[in-house]
């Protein structure tokens, strides 16, 4: 009853397991912290900047700029684009033709955008 337990040995393989896993959780983790420090300070000088116009009389209306509705189309058709051939490509390398295929779906809603927005600069035009 007095013996001692002593703990199993500590296979190198479970050592560099939980080395990745605690690794890309941090890497995820300091990435968000990141983003939402940079859009905190991003956010403070916009403002900053807005109440230091304000102060010197300009009016709210023309200091807030209007993105374009086709320009803002084309950016998110470029993203969604971009962003289904990516997948595609990792998909296609990882699973197959057939894993590829879930790529098609912001492929489509990328070229749908950028279709609106040719649309929408002709008819502005």
């Amino acid at each position: 009853m007095n013996e001692l337990i002593s703990p199993p040995a500590l296979d190198p393989n479970d050592v560099i397991g939980l080395v990745a896993v605690i690794g890309s959780i941090s890497f995820a983790t300091l990435t968000s912290l990141a983003a939402a420090i940079a859009y905190w300070a991003v956010n403070r000088q916009r403002q900053e900047t807005l109440r230091l116009a304000i102060d010197k009389g300009a009016s709210l209306a023309e200091l807030q700029p209007q993105q374009p509705s086709a320009v803002r189309d084309f950016r998110q058709g470029m993203f969604f684009l971009t962003t289904g051939a990516g997948l595609g490509v990792a998909l296609g390398i990882s699973g197959g033709l057939e894993a590829a295929a879930f790529a098609a779906i912001p492929m489509a809603a990328g070229l749908g955008r950028i279709a609106v927005a040719r649309a929408t600069r002709r008819l502005a035009t």
